[in-house]
């Protein structure tokens, strides 16, 4: 009551209220107005739902989006039948996989569009990297484009989000040992024209049944954007640097693929929460799991079972991403992980691949988990002071508004004495 009391004495000290509540009163209803808005906007702060709420799609839908990843990651490998030749059929499936992964628009010309500008950028990406790569310090300078680059990506919105994350990823990629061959370029080629052919059958059958809410809307709930803060950019830049550095000081057989793991994990957007970002990391490490198990029998090794478990893991992942986002991540991961085996047998590799890509992917996924662990740190440091803030703008607000009411008290009852003043009763 004390606080209140010298709250409500201020005004009359310094603007004569008492001699003119009319005008004080309306000086008070502004600050009122102003406080409960500043009330407002630090509430809304504090509610930290993720991004905006997206309609589910029907289980319709869902079973269409299935089909269409069946339909297309089928196609893709059976182009290793029809051309004899292993490689064609498995840089076709990560082609295809892209653009359906970033498939996010609503339109046939949008999503199309979507087709181009990934064929591009990629190519782009991938032309960049060899050309710099064996220059001197080349390789340091593609380090420093995707330190650079990745701490862009947490304000890039949704679409240009995926893109930029595939940019990233093939400069990369671009660090192997590896160079583009004829079989690589028209396997891409095929895989973008297979994505384009189901993208258009898709769209076609979507209007003639009306399914509505398509279930790869669902992915712009954890993409990119500019609700992601800054802090989040810059630690994303350090840990993808000290994972590189780290990784190429112990002398890692591929530090690339540290640095993919780590351009894959933190790219998300922060403000899901940090379940969503560990859920990305446990399930990459699950994913990883899975595929080591199944290599773990020789027979996986035989095309005829590789390509239907390919298959396998890559028909759900719409179908997670709308419900599920642990066992996207999961299907994710082991559908990468099974088509790189496919490609690295068909240029004559053997399963001790996979081994240091557990190593290279244990060390990404562990220093990704502290960044996502600083960030919860520094999200809960700022939460608490937003609290404090919200805590005392509230009471500020309460306290404008006992003053507020006295205010109008004093008004009425200066009213009712200037009434009876001016009409005084008659017996």
């Amino acid at each position: 009551m004390a606080q209140n009391s010298g709250t409500t004495s201020s005004p009359a000290s310094t603007g004569g209220s008492l001699s003119n509540p009319s005008q004080s009163t309306t000086a008070s209803t502004s600050a009122l107005a102003a406080a409960d808005a500043k009330v407002a906007r630090l509430l809304a702060k504090l509610k930290k739902d993720g991004p905006e709420v997206l309609k589910k799609p029907t289980n319709l839908a869902l079973d269409g989006a299935a089909f269409r990843f069946f339909l297309a990651i089928s196609a893709c490998l059976c182009l290793s039948l029809i051309f004899d030749d292993q490689r064609i059929g498995g840089f076709a499936c990560v082609a295809c996989f892209m653009v359906l992964l970033s498939d996010t628009k609503s339109n046939l010309w949008g999503r199309l569009f979507g087709c181009f500008i990934v064929l591009v950028v990629v190519s782009a990406a991938v032309l960049a990297g060899y050309l710099v790569k064996d220059l001197a310090y080349g390789k340091w300078l593609v380090i420093a484009v995707a330190c650079f680059g990745v701490s862009l990506l947490p304000f890039v919105e949704n679409f240009w989000w995926l893109v930029g994350k595939y940019f990233l990823i093939f400069l990369m990629i671009s660090l192997y040992d590896f160079a583009p061959d004829a079989a690589a370029l028209e396997g891409y080629g095929l895989g973008f024209l297979v994505a384009v052919g189901v993208i258009i059958i898709d769209t076609l059958m979507w209007k003639i049944t009306r399914l509505g809410v398509r279930p790869m809307d669902q992915i712009k709930r954890f993409i990119g954007g500019v609700r992601n803060p800054r802090s989040f950019a810059v630690i994303s830049a350090i840990i993808l640097l000290f994972a590189l550095w780290t990784a190429l000081a112990v002398g890692f057989q591929e530090p690339a693929w540290v640095g993919i793991t780590v351009i894959y994990l933190m790219n998300t957007k922060i403000s899901v929460g940090v379940k969503k970002s560990l859920e990305k990391v446990a399930g990459t490490a699950i994913g990883y799991a899975i595929v080591v198990f199944i290599f773990a029998f020789p027979v996986s090794y035989h095309l005829y079972i590789l390509g239907p478990l390919i298959v396998l893991m890559g028909t759900p992942i719409p179908v997670f991403i709308a419900k599920n986002y642990l066992l996207s991540q999961v299907c994710v991961t082991a559908y990468i992980l099974l088509v790189l085996e496919w490609l690295t047998k068909s240029y004559g590799g053997d399963a001790s691949l996979l081994g240091w890509r557990l190593l290279d992917t244990c060390w990404g996924a562990a220093c990704a988990l502290v960044g996502f662990l600083i960030m919860a740190l520094i999200d809960y440091i700022q939460r608490k002071r937003d609290e404090r803030r919200y805590r005392k703008a509230e009471k500020e607000a309460e306290e404008l508004k006992v003053l507020n009411q006295r205010l109008a008290e004093q008004e009425r009852i200066r009213d009712e004495h200037l009434k009876a003043t001016t009409n005084p009763a008659h017996p």
